[in-house]
Formats: C-alpha cells, structure tokens, sequence
C-alpha cells in the first residue's frame, strides 16, 4: 500500500505525481471533502481539461484507474470544482472543500449494438474497457431508463482508504458528500450510486454531528453578545460571511487571530466554523 504525507499542504508519497492548474483563486478554509468523477476516461483527459483556463475548472487532485494520484493544487488554495454550490450553512463550497476527481466515464446508455455503451459525451466504449465491470442502476435524476455505471476500481478504492483519514487529520472537515449532494442547480449526479460513500463517511466517526470532537482543540467557551454575530470564511471583514449566529449561542474557541476568534457553534443541528470579531463574544 502506498505511504501518502501532506507537506505545505500538498499531497506527497512515491505514487504522486505533481501538475499545476492555473484553475483557482484564493485561499481555502477546507470544511468538507467533496467527491466527484471526472466524466473523462483517462486521467490525462481530465488533466488537460484542468490545465486549461477554456475549462474553468479543477480540482485538488485526481485519482487514476490504477489507484495512482495526480496533486493538481494545495489543499489550503481554492480550486473550481463545486460550481454554485450550499451545504450545511456553507455557500460557494469551492472556499470551504477539497475536491477529489476520480477516474470514471459515469452513466453510460446500451446502444443498439452489441456490447456497445455510449458516454455523456457521445464516446463509444465495449464493456471490456472498464476494468472492474459495470452495472445497471436506474437513476432518475441521471435521465430515464436503464444507466450503466462503471464501477471504481479496487486501487481507486484503496488509495481513497488511504488518503481520506489522511486528511480528516490534517484539516477540520465537518463532512464528506458528493457533487450531487452540494450543487444548487439541481442536475449534478457525481460520484453517482456505484460509489460507496458510506464507506468513507465511516472514517468521519460521526464527528459531523458533534461540535465537542476530542479531535478540535476547543481552548475556551464564550457567549454572542451582538444581536446578530456574521460568521466568515477568514479573520477579516473582508472574508466571505458563511452564516451568522443569533444572540446568547455558545461558541467554542479554537483558534484566535489579532481581533478575531475562530469558534465552532450548532446552528439547526448541523455544526458551522468559522470567525467572529472577539467584541461581540464574551468567554465564559
């Protein structure tokens, strides 16, 4: 099994490889992990396609067929891979997450010949083209009548095994979700039912739901004291307001940053982090 480290927020190990996507702007407050496929056949379909500014759009990394990784930008730097996106209190989820591209045609339809399926994009393929098979799942959301989905091969599976806690502790993610379950517009349907979610969301160990995770380092307490307290991407005014927290919410500090706490609170029984100006918090 490969060794994978985070160094200066990249990902590093003997089965990465290094490209830059001029794809980005900004820096990332990583929240959430966001899974999708690339809708392409080969990683160097899906490389092309990041680093060129034509496509406005990226990700931070991608995970080949063979379970071999492609780091395409830092983890704490935005890439363009949600598109208009909420989720959990959270907007434009490109500020708040790390988007993960996996290799993978999705939804393929049956054509008339034999043994012949045909991808969104119009690319004709046998059923001996994906390594680990595929299968029928109807999928309304995806379009009527029978969809046939690739399966994610073992050593894509593996490799996410490996990555996945790697990250959960590293950063503070709150959730894993797939593109499907953030998009606004209603028609993304990535990673698609084939992709075993669940198995990744195990490795989250129900930390999403519980604000007093061991794992963050809550140092005091505190009280809003303004009648309502804008919460934000960054320690500034400048940063993007992600949601706001009503008089008299507790908050726990965990991080401060000259007149700014960074504090996680419950808002309608989902976890929300972010900063608050220390004027209107009162420690407790």
């Amino acid at each position: 099994m490969p060794d994978f480290d985070i160094k200066f927020h990249r990902l590093i190990g003997d089965n990465v490889t290094r490209e830059e996507t001029p794809n980005g702007s900004g820096p990332c407050n990583p929240r959430f992990i966001v899974m999708h496929y690339t809708a392409t056949k080969t990683a160097d379909e899906a490389v092309r396609t990041f680093k060129s500014r034509k496509s406005k759009a990226s990700s931070h990394l991608i995970i080949d067929l063979d379970g071999s990784v492609i780091s395409m930008q830092a983890f704490n730097r935005v890439t363009w891979h949600a598109g208009p996106s909420a989720y959990k209190g959270f907007t434009s989820l490109n500020h708040h997450s790390i988007g993960i591209e996996i290799v993978n045609t999705g939804f393929l339809r049956r054509t008339n010949d034999q043994g012949m399926y045909r991808t969104w994009s119009g690319q004709y393929l046998e059923e001996r083209d994906f390594v680990d098979g595929i299968e029928m799942v109807q999928y309304p959301k995806a379009g009527s009548g029978d969809l046939f989905w690739p399966r994610y091969t073992h050593e894509q599976l593996a490799t996410l095994d490996e990555i996945v806690p790697l990250l959960l502790s590293r950063y503070p993610i709150l959730d894993i979700v797939g593109h499907e379950d953030i998009d606004t517009r209603g028609w993304k349907v990535d990673p698609g039912p084939v992709f075993p979610m669940a198995r990744y969301k195990a490795f989250l160990d129900d930390r999403s739901s519980d604000v007093s995770d061991p794992l963050i380092p809550a140092k005091e307490r505190g009280i809003v004291t303004a009648s309502s307290l804008n919460v934000r991407s960054g320690p500034s005014i400048h940063s993007e307001k992600i949601s706001e927290a009503p008089k008299k919410t507790p908050v726990i500090i965990i991080g401060s940053n000259r007149d700014w706490y960074e504090v996680i609170f419950n808002k309608d029984d989902s976890p929300v982090r972010g900063w608050v100006h220390s004027d209107f918090v009162r420690r407790v």
